[in-house]
């Protein structure tokens, strides 16, 4: 009896060991899988660089970036940054900035082959990020300038090097999170219009931190008691057994 006594209380401590273990993991999966909606923010700035590897600002001889900012929420972990161009004399809303090129006195000027244009993207959401990858966006871009036909028409494209980015953030409550963004080309500049630099959020999810529901916290207690009760009957038994067996 002294020795089926401790073998069958280590069997029931294994099963409700392993009962909980299991529990948790059906827990952690469960909150695993929920994801939220991410909500961005913040601002693109842009600068050209020349041929000759100076720095002219956001004016390149005669093609112009205009900032813009920018406020979203995903639906269905995606969302377009594809708002309206707009010129020099108004503001670029939930795109990443635009492009306008004025006619200049000669266009023979206005080779852009090899020049560089380089986008930031600053996010000051999703707020609370602490760690990951840092919340600021960098694509190098060059322009060329294609003269069609004798009337010194033009256009002008600005293709991103590395236009696909995936951003993560931790919170400081333990969410975790995850977003990509996709940066568009810009095709077919041509003088006195303009056009915006758009993307694409996707892919956009954010995960609470793992944290078991009240159910079962309940359960996880009732169970560790029941384990010190039977612990403690078990004792006395012994204890009881052993003075009659005196």
């Amino acid at each position: 009896m002294k020795n089926s006594e401790p073998r069958l209380f280590r069997e029931r401590l294994k099963n409700i060991l392993c009962g909980v273990g299991v529990l948790c993991f059906v827990v952690f999966a469960a909150t695993a899988t929920r994801a939220d909606e991410v909500t961005v923010k913040g601002t693109a700035s842009g600068s050209f660089t020349s041929l000759g590897g100076t720095n002219t600002g956001t004016t390149l001889m005669g093609l112009q970036y205009i900032n813009s900012s920018f406020d979203v929420t995903t639906t269905g972990g995606a969302r377009a940054l594809n708002g309206a161009a707009a010129n020099p004399a108004a503001t670029n809303t939930n795109n990443l900035g635009s492009f306008y090129i004025a006619p200049p006195a000669d266009p023979t000027l206005n080779n852009y082959n090899g020049s560089a244009f380089t986008l930031s993207i600053n996010f000051e959401a999703p707020s609370g990020v602490a760690g990951g990858q840092l919340a600021t966006y960098t694509a190098a871009l060059s322009g060329i300038v294609e003269r069609v036909g004798p009337t010194q028409s033009y256009s002008v494209n600005v293709r991103f090097n590395n236009p696909v980015q995936t951003f993560t953030f931790t919170r400081a409550d333990g969410t975790t999170g995850a977003f990509t963004l996709t940066v568009t080309d810009v095709l077919g500049l041509t003088p006195n219009f303009a056009k915006a630099i758009t993307g694409t959020i996707s892919e956009a999810s954010e995960t609470p931190a793992a944290v078991p529901e009240p159910a079962t916290m309940l359960l996880l207690g009732t169970g560790l008691a029941g384990l010190v009760a039977r612990t403690r009957r078990t004792r006395r038994r012994g204890g009881r057994q052993t003075e009659d067996a005196a």
